[in-house]
């Protein structure tokens, strides 16, 4: 039988949190709100478009086209403090009109941008990277960090890419405010 009284629940929480986020298959944005208990908002760091060319090795397997691709790195915060740093990639072609208005803008996260649009997320990676191992991909942006949890994935509508997603969360600053935003709740065991 187990002691409820012995189990550490901050150590269950600590380890069961990278889990949660790196196993989620649905919109981040909403897990995360979910995590900290409120809405989140986007700041978009840079965003450009390029050449398939000038795209990053990691994603150029993922796009087949000698076209246009939108590329972009944007930060999720809360509390004026970052929870993800993700970078999108997409074909400028396959973008639609008011898709592309909206991320131009940059004030929408892109899970809820697409949420009623009919696409498969297809995971490519999920786990524990050094912020070496990312920095290709960022590029210019300076990830502050030594380790990250991060997802790899890309989003496929009608059989193809449509987009590419590296997500790198910051596991500590998430966790403060799970902490923060449960404080108030009581553990229910059943």
């Amino acid at each position: 039988m187990i002691n409820y009284n012995e189990i550490n629940i901050e150590n269950v929480i600590e380890s069961g949190l990278v889990d949660i986020i790196l196993k989620n298959d649905g919109s981040t944005t909403r897990l995360l709100e979910t995590l900290v208990g409120n809405t989140i908002t986007v700041g978009v760091d840079s965003q450009n478009v390029i050449s398939k060319g000038k795209l990053p090795e990691e994603v150029n397997d993922y796009f087949k086209r000698d076209t246009q691709y939108l590329f972009r790195v944007v930060s999720l915060y809360y509390n004026g403090e970052v929870l993800s740093n993700n970078v999108v990639v997409a074909e400028v072609n396959k973008l639609n009109y008011e898709l592309n208005s909206q991320l131009e803008k940059g004030q929408i996260p892109l899970g809820k941008l697409i949420s009623k649009t009919d696409h498969i997320r297809n995971n490519v990676c999920s786990k524990i990277f050094s912020s070496n191992e990312l920095q290709s991909l960022f590029q210019n942006f300076k990830l502050e960090k030594n380790m990250y949890p991060v997802k790899q994935y890309t989003i496929d509508k009608e059989g193809e890419c449509w987009f590419y997603v590296c997500e790198v969360f910051h596991y500590d600053t998430i966790l403060k405010y799970f902490k923060i935003s449960n404080s108030n709740k009581k553990l229910q065991l059943i």
